[in-house]
């Protein structure tokens, strides 16, 4: 029961023991640490508040031409887009080819030919070779003549179909 009594007594003021001298001094290293760890991550983070925010201020440039209006007339106008590219849907070209064994006649040769422009530029060769020779079966002779605007396999198609 000594023991109890002497832990529940309270302290008389002068009187340290080894005990309470070691606890006073460890206390105030770790609150110091704690202290010194958190205004470290502050002055961090404003460093870093500070480093984006003179990322974005960029002064504007002093040497800018404003062109006059005659100059602008000058200038090159490119040429206008084709109305038939811009009026055409982006469409996948699975779904052309599904679209084009529904229909017939022009339509259906046009949307193969779409198809198969789709699934060369995506890298699908025999899928596009599958489309181009549809497109090509039952054709004039105009649409077999070769053009500009073909493909490299649409004109080897239509190489070998002049040799038969």
């Amino acid at each position: 029961m000594d023991d109890v009594d002497e832990l529940l007594r309270p302290r008389e003021p002068g009187v340290t023991s080894p005990k309470v001298d070691a606890w006073k001094a460890t206390t105030r290293v770790l609150r110091g640490r704690r202290w010194w760890r958190r205004g470290r991550a502050a002055v961090m983070m404003a460093g870093c508040f500070v480093a984006g925010a003179l990322v974005m201020y960029r002064p504007a440039p002093t040497n800018l031409v404003v062109p006059t209006p005659d100059a602008v007339a000058i200038i090159p106008q490119a040429t206008e887009p084709r109305i038939e590219a811009e009026a055409q849907p982006i469409e996948s070209p699975k779904r052309l080819e599904r679209w084009a064994k529904l229909t017939e006649g022009d339509k259906q040769r046009n949307l193969f030919r779409r198809a198969g422009d789709g699934f060369l530029k995506y890298g699908d060769e025999i899928a596009a070779l599958r489309c181009y020779r549809r497109s090509l079966d039952g054709g004039t002779p105009t649409e077999l003549a070769i053009n500009v605007e073909d493909t490299w396999m649409l004109m080897s198609l239509k190489i070998s179909q002049h040799k038969e």
